[in-house]
């Protein structure tokens, strides 16, 4: 597995289809596989149906961890990293996006560091 993402949504129904589009295909442009966990917690917006659909359209990639209730930030991200198997883990806000080249410029950092 290449790179985990971790993005937590908490009523980002407006914001998560950009962050998940972008991500989708940045990750799909390398050969190795990634992964792409969204925390869902308890929102009372769109967001939980977002983000279902997007489970559905991509079963290998997106993996939902979803609870009933906010839990917060640190509790949210660490039930996601432990689940994560990438070389990369990758933490975004459900409002970023990124692109290849950002990726890129990042991994290869990593790799030099």
């Amino acid at each position: 597995m290449y790179i985990s993402a971790v993005i937590l949504s908490f009523n980002a129904g407006k914001t998560l289809p950009r962050c998940l589009d972008n991500l989708i295909d940045v990750l799909q442009s390398y050969d190795d596989d990634s992964e792409i966990f969204v925390v869902e917690n308890g929102s009372i917006d769109s967001a939980p149906e977002v983000l279902a659909g997007y489970a559905e359209r991509h079963p290998n990639l997106i993996k939902p961890i979803v609870f009933d209730h906010n839990t917060g930030t640190t509790f949210s991200r660490n039930a996601a990293i432990r689940q994560a198997s990438g070389r990369y883990v990758l933490i975004l806000d459900s409002d970023a996006y990124v692109n290849k080249q950002a990726i890129d410029s990042l991994t290869t950092y990593l790799e030099n560091d």
